[in-house]
């Protein structure tokens, strides 16, 4: 009976022509690889599958890889739905046709092993941001020798350099044996026949259908398969795996594509300046734009120092503050207890150009729109031209190149004075693509500021960077880690050098009359039960200096990024005019903070977390509690309130940019 069925199934396979068995081959085994990477992609993140339930994590998992299969075979059809016409077209013909073959293969290969640099590059793009790859990793394609340089740098991105090489060799390999064997299995040809001819075009219709069907993904008639087929759970990671980033980074770009520039509108334009007007508390309106105020403080300027140390991926959760034991941040710790601290503070986004443009600049960014790259640069009324017009120098120090995230174009267009970047330091102390150690670039931005003669007071921004991959821990400092892991070290090292910057500091003449700000420019993804990681937003926010440390303050209230340097410039107590979404967190308060991660818009409220992806899906969660319920059904009115206040300020703050800019 088994040789009777065996006979059987060969007899239906002889029947399916040789193309046809060549392009069956090559999908089956570029669906085993991108399951291969999709399990790496599972182990490299394993300690978010270790929060899913212990009961029913085997089955979300194999749904996962159910749902990654579909996805799969959505690219893979893309790729083979034309080899798989011409091929078809010539074996009509039933003559040896090899070339075809030949071309064919060497289209197949290189459209594949592109897929399996997508796929490589998703697996450590996910364990940082927890999101599949989009169309923002092309913002990095002007700042591509710096990213390679950066990946040479780090033995974990280098892994994976090595597993796509290794990965595609393989499949190449394999490819070109199937080729070989197909090659000479269509050179034994028969005479043309009418049946020949029906049951190839059977097949060819056949096999096309299928091809269809993968590529369409679903069989239901109102739509084929998107990026929210895979969310079938209400755990985001088990969601998140059974996507395919070739997959996501196709559909972002169509999606880009069908945006104007990337516009947004959420809101009319004018609707959304008046309601922005009525958050804000404007009145009368005064020039240059319709949000600006003028701010009259009583009493005189103070004209202190300020120094803003911008922090990279120093999350509050990295914190003992905020709930960890690790003993990892003692100096920021303390520095939080005597200082003015809020602790409810959140960051615009999950990129270093986020966190360096609110804060600097105080408007949000736009989903996945870089700010600091627009065709042309916008000159923004700033904040700082207003501490300029009160006599302040101002300065900003990175501890890389000053070109990555066109940062040197964007600050100088707009009020910087003099930016300090590896190129003015030593070429032996900068020891990766990543530039200086932090408490070296600490060491300079003092010494620097110390050569300044003349008397007027500064403003001095610092971007860190020690807190990011590769990991490298300078040699030969006074300084010895206690935690266990390297990722961990890293970040004591970072807040070692925060006490050597404050030490070197207090022994210079300026270090009595400066405000010093410790905020992060993102924070780092943790294991969490929601689609937009919080822990990649909440950040501290300390201002310290001696005069503040007599009668230290925390705050409770909702804080966001664009708050920075109003409420710096409310310190000072100077007079001004605020063009800016931000406002003063001493004297002001805000109903809502507001996020994006490149895809999805982000609302806290001091009980509701609201999350609004691209595709326009509302979830509401109680976040204190963890909750995953959605209550957005439950609390229709909540929504709207978080949606109006946010789609209010995004749409204006696109609608000041493009309207009254300098340029305009």
């Amino acid at each position: 009976m088994t040789t009777s069925k065996n006979n059987l199934i060969n007899n239906l396979f002889s029947y399916i022509p040789v193309h046809i068995k060549f392009l069956i081959s090559v999908y089956g085994t570029g669906i085993l690889f991108f399951t291969l990477f999709r399990i790496i992609l599972l182990f490299v993140n394993w300690q978010y599958a270790e929060e899913l339930p212990v009961d029913s994590r085997i089955s979300l998992l194999l749904t996962s890889f159910w749902y990654g299969f579909r996805f799969d075979s959505v690219i893979s059809g893309y790729i083979l739905i034309l080899p798989f016409i011409v091929l078809s077209i010539f074996s009509f013909f039933k003559k040896n046709y090899t070339l075809p073959y030949f071309l064919i293969l060497f289209l197949i290969i290189p459209l594949y092993i592109t897929a399996f640099i997508v796929t490589s590059i998703n697996i450590p793009y996910f364990k940082y941001y927890f999101a599949n790859t989009t169309s923002v990793i092309l913002n990095w394609v002007s700042d591509f020798s710096f990213i390679v340089r950066m990946i040479a740098g780090d033995l974990f991105m280098v892994g994976f350099v090595i597993l796509f090489l290794l990965m595609s060799s393989l499949f190449v390999y394999i490819d070109l044996k199937f080729y070989r064997k197909t090659k000479t299995v269509v050179e034994n040809t028969n005479k043309f026949s009418v049946l020949f001819f029906v049951k190839r075009l059977f097949l060819f219709i056949f096999f096309f259908l299928l091809i269809f069907l993968a590529i369409r993904g679903r069989i239901e008639e109102k739509s084929p398969i998107r990026v929210g087929t895979a969310y079938f759970s209400e755990y985001s990671f088990a969601n998140q795996l059974g996507l395919n980033p070739v997959f996501t980074l196709l559909t972002s770009l169509l999606e880009d594509s069908k945006l104007k520039e990337q516009r947004i509108n959420f809101i009319d334009d004018q609707t959304a300046i008046e309601y922005s007007r009525k958050f804000l508390g404007i009145e009368n309106e005064i020039e240059p734009a319709p949000i600006s105020r003028k701010i009259i403080p009583k009493g005189e300027g103070l004209k202190q120092n300020v120094i803003v140390v911008i922090m990279e991926s120093m999350a509050a959760v990295r914190m003992n503050r905020y709930g960890n034991n690790s003993n990892l941040t003692p100096v920021l710790d303390s520095l939080a207890e005597n200082a003015i601290t809020f602790d409810n503070f959140f960051t615009s986004g999950i990129h270093t150009y986020n966190g360096v443009y609110s804060t600097l600049f105080s408007f949000p960014t736009i989903l996945n729109r870089h700010p600091m790259k627009p065709a042309v640069i916008p000159r923004i009324h700033t904040i700082v031209n207003e501490l300029k017009k009160n006599n302040y120098r101002n300065y900003f120090f990175v501890a890389h190149d000053d070109q990555f995230d066109n940062t040197a174009g964007f600050l100088y267009e707009n009020g910087f004075e003099k930016i300090f970047c590896e190129r003015n330091y030593p070429s032996e102390w900068i020891l990766s693509t990543l530039g200086v150690p932090d408490h070296i670039l600490f060491d300079e931005t003092v010494n620097i500021l110390n050569e300044v003669k003349d008397n007027r007071p500064f403003f001095a921004a610092i971007l860190t960077a020690s807190n990011h991959d590769p990991k490298i821990i300078p040699p030969g400092i006074n300084f010895t880690p206690t935690a266990s892991s390297l990722e961990e070290q890293l970040v004591q090292y970072c807040d070692w050098s925060i006490k050597h910057f404050l030490q070197k500091a207090s022994q210079s003449e300026w270090y009595e009359n400066t405000i010093f700000v410790f905020l992060a420019d993102h924070g780092r993804s943790t294991i969490q039960p929601y689609d937009i990681p919080l822990s990649f937003f909440h950040s501290p926010l300390i201002f310290f200096s001696e005069r503040i440390k007599e009668n230290p303050m925390q705050y409770d209230e909702l804080a966001m990024q664009i708050d920075v340097m109003p409420t710096i410039i409310g310190m000072l107590n100077l007079p001004y005019i605020n063009s800016t979404m931000g406002i003063d967190l001493l004297l002001e308060s805000r109903s809502f903070a507001y996020f994006t991660d490149d895809n999805n818009i982000g609302v806290l409220s001091d009980r509701f977390f609201l999350i609004k992806n691209r595709d326009g899906g509302i979830k509401l969660h109680e976040y204190k509690t963890r909750s995953i319920k959605n209550f957005a059904d439950d609390y229709p009115e909540v929504v709207d309130s978080m949606l109006t206040y946010t789609h209010s300020m995004l749409q204006s703050t696109q609608y000041i940019i493009e309207n009254y800019s300098l340029h305009n």
